[in-house]
């Protein structure tokens, strides 16, 4: 079982506003999509609420200590325990690791890969990723696309490995 952690950062590592995404970029929802579909995903309460619905296509796990949170949504799994959230799936190749701030901290120590999407914008936001080593990381992937009327600003999509994974 690899843990791999996906999420899109501004200049700065700002993943975040007030419980949102304070962006719009259709071209990072394809991503997104494109490297979590048919994958278990493990995300924080907020970020569950934030979106909304489970996720489709893919097993929906949250992982919150807020007992009040409402457990009835089919495909998904609750639990308070990042050690059972990895049990529900252990099974599978590759868990994606969706968010937010605090889930990423959990398992940031555990990841060997890291899907990000680099958003070259100076964004408000008062949430940020982890801190993390980045000399322990190898990029394996590149990709840039330019601001276009949909997307409104540059964006380079990037895959790390860790370098004892490579």
């Amino acid at each position: 079982m690899n843990i791999s952690i996906i999420w899109a950062q501004a200049k700065h590592g700002v993943i975040g506003y007030n419980n949102s995404i304070p962006w719009y970029l259709p071209q990072d929802l394809i991503w997104f999509q494109k490297n979590t579909i048919y994958k278990p995903v493990i995300m924080g309460r907020k970020t569950f609420e934030s979106i909304g619905k489970p996720l489709r296509n893919r097993i929906n796990i949250i992982l919150s200590k807020n007992k009040k949170i409402n457990k009835n949504f089919d495909k998904c799994q609750f639990t308070d325990d990042p050690k059972k959230a990895l049990n529900f799936v252990r099974t599978h190749k590759e868990i994606m690791i969706i968010g937010g701030k605090k889930i990423y901290e959990i398992f940031l120590p555990q990841a060997s890969t890291l899907y990000i999407t680099d958003i070259n914008a100076l964004i408000f936001g008062n949430v940020f990723f982890p801190h993390y080593d980045k000399k322990k990381w190898n990029l394996v992937f590149e990709k840039y696309f330019l601001q276009d009327y949909l997307n409104l600003y540059d964006v380079c999509f990037k895959i790390f490995k860790r370098k004892n994974e490579v």
